[in-house]
């Protein structure tokens, strides 16, 4: 989830990191005002909240059209990359510090 995901909101975005927050909080409101609405109406007018959801994927259309996939794929690619070194230099430094380690308590042959 992009609101969730520091980096991929201040790089992957075609808005203001602050303006995506904004939007988001926004469409989270118009959300539960659409459920509220529909809650009030059960079994009475259950169209009533329909025009009010329909706000809410219009407004979450938008919201995603805010997000750069190009910019998107470069991310998560740079993140798989910084993932793949971390695992393979601590490999590298657990073989060594195994060996090391080997060397010190490695008790001399008389």
């Amino acid at each position: 989830m992009i609101e969730k995901d520091e980096s991929t909101r201040k790089l992957g975005l075609n808005i203001s990191e602050t303006e995506f927050l904004a939007k988001f909080q926004k469409l989270r409101k118009l959300a539960q005002e659409a459920r509220g609405i529909e809650m009030a109406s059960v079994g009475l007018t259950p169209i009533e909240s329909l025009d009010k959801y329909k706000e809410v994927v219009k407004y979450s259309y938008d919201l995603i059209g805010a997000m750069d996939k190009n910019k998107m794929q470069e991310i998560k690619s740079l993140k798989r990359f910084v993932s793949t070194k971390e695992f393979i230099v601590g490999i590298i430094a657990g073989l060594i510090s195994g060996y090391l380690l080997h060397l010190f308590t490695a008790s001399p042959a008389p």
